[in-house]
């Protein structure tokens, strides 16, 4: 009798040991944060001097999809003002993106590299005169992301831009290439995919 009652009491246990075990195991939340099919919102700013003005500014819109873990396709928006006074410059660009968060945990440092398409104004006193035709840059970026929580996240950046520019003064034109760094701080943001 004795060991019947053994048996009564060991056999649900074996059973929920054996359920358990066929299970996919638990992961952290900041785990999933890069999963495949999960979306990805990011926006970032920073300030520092200028290279031919005093000042300068720039703003970054990020949108992406997940195509795989931890890699991200989608496309960069992004803006940059340098003045002085009243006269100065400022560029609208947009285009692709890719972007390679390198380790799944909280505090992971990622690589992303965007091209852009853009459209550089020219401002002073009195006057204001667009550069002629799209503009190109390519901006490589290495940081550090911080999980504040599953889907929210701290970066901290440092952007290396390279730019091919055609000026013009109406009568002839030069191709001009530039080379600026600017760090950002920025917040991202994960929808991520539903999980059946």
């Amino acid at each position: 009798m004795k060991n019947v009652l053994y048996l009564c009491l060991l056999l649900p246990c074996c059973v929920n040991a054996q359920a358990s075990s066929q299970q996919e195991p638990i992961r952290p939340a900041f785990s999933q944060s890069f999963d495949r099919g999960n979306w990805q919102f990011t926006a970032r700013g920073g300030y520092l001097r200028g290279i031919l003005f005093r000042n300068r500014i720039n703003a970054q819109l990020n949108a992406g999809y997940f195509v795989a873990d931890k890699l991200l396709l989608g496309v960069s928006g992004l803006y940059t003002r340098e003045w002085f006074g009243k006269a100065g410059y400022q560029t609208l660009g947009a285009g692709p993106m890719v972007h390679w968060q390198i380790t799944r945990t909280r505090v992971s440092p990622f690589v992303e590299l965007s091209y852009q398409f853009e459209r550089r104004t020219l401002t002073s006193p009195g006057v204001t005169r667009q550069e002629p035709g799209l503009q190109r840059s390519a901006l490589f970026m290495p940081g550090l992301s911080i999980g504040l929580s599953p889907a929210l996240r701290a970066e901290l950046s440092y952007g290396f831009q390279y730019n091919v520019r055609t000026l013009s003064d109406g009568f002839s034109s030069r191709r001009y290439k530039g080379y600026y760094i600017h760090p950002q701080f920025g917040l991202s943001y994960t929808v991520a995919r539903k999980r059946g």
